[in-house]
């Protein structure tokens, strides 16, 4: 059974900007980043000390850091730096939200959205309600010795981990220039629509946007992740479909669109990925185990 923590803090309420990610990459490179204090990254990034938190906090989520382990970087937004530093490349904002989201062990406001959340429009209230019932009914077990069962914190915290999500996702209408109406690189995407002074659509439109590449990589990390736990290398279309974690729910992706894109990806790996669709059998499956393996190679692919 999969253990789960939960992290609705940290970011001091900034959603991801432009500019951050890069930001902490740079700095983390340099010799003594280890011993650099608040302080330090508040000169050299030239934030206030909150904002320091906030920039550490994306740069862990997307796995450029994380505080327990010291300072590392993903090998997948090792490419993303080296190929598109300033994310100028929508498949760039595509692959930072699926770094982003692709987690399900650690619970946040903007993960249980694109993972469990099924509703066509959502508002920080019916998402609040949401997350409250979605932990009553799954108790999710705990990762941490002193409860069996994942707790909310309080009402306050979850309510500003949900604002912040909106902030990072949604574009406002705000009437004047304020620091939260500079948007985040990841409104770019068009997962949430503004349609009202609170309502935001979230319908599971066709991600025009999203290459047949970025897709295809977001399949085969997630088949890898599946096969540390459990060596999947076979899954149902509709656990595809349904299952939190998988780049459908991510993606936020209709039916006819995912079978679409599985077509393509058999394709682009030249059926090393296989999709069947025959009566009575709608599986994929991962023909050649290396495909898993070297998965960063067919990341470079996408910027080629």
């Amino acid at each position: 059974m999969n253990k789960y923590t939960a992290r609705f803090s940290g970011h001091q309420t900034f959603p991801l900007r432009y500019g951050w990610l890069y930001k902490f990459y740079q700095t983390s490179q340099l010799e003594g980043f280890d011993t650099l204090s608040a302080d330090d990254l508040m000169v050299e990034w030239g934030v206030g000390k909150n904002m320091v938190d906030g920039v550490k906090y994306w740069a862990g989520r997307v796995g450029i850091y994380e505080q327990t382990d010291g300072h590392k970087v993903s090998d997948e937004y090792f490419q993303i730096d080296q190929q598109d530093k300033h994310l100028e490349n929508i498949s760039s904002l595509w692959l930072v939200h699926w770094l982003l989201c692709r987690d399900v062990s650690e619970l946040t406001a903007y993960r249980i959205f694109f993972n469990f959340y099924n509703g066509q429009t959502v508002d920080k209230e019916s998402l609040l309600v949401f997350i409250k019932e979605l932990f009553a009914t799954k108790q999710f077990e705990s990762d941490t010795k002193k409860k069996s069962i994942l707790q909310l914190p309080a009402d306050n915290s979850l309510t500003k981990d949900i604002s912040t999500f909106f902030l990072t996702y949604a574009k406002g209408k705000a009437n004047k220039v304020s620091e939260d109406s500079f948007s985040s690189p990841l409104s770019e995407l068009g997962l949430l629509k503004q349609f009202d002074r609170q309502k935001f659509l979230c319908e599971l439109e066709p991600r025009n946007t999203l290459s047949d590449q970025v897709f295809t990589f977001a399949l085969i990390d997630y088949f890898s992740m599946l096969s540390g736990k459990d060596s999947a290398t076979t899954m149902s279309f509709d656990s595809f479909l349904l299952d939190p974690g998988s780049p459908a729910r991510v993606f936020r992706m209709a039916q006819t669109e995912v079978e679409n894109r599985l077509e393509r990806a058999s394709e682009l790996t030249s059926g090393l990925i296989g999709w069947t669709d025959t009566q009575g059998l709608r599986q994929i499956q991962i023909k050649d185990i290396d495909v898993l393996n070297n998965k960063n190679t067919f990341l470079a692919k996408i910027y080629k």
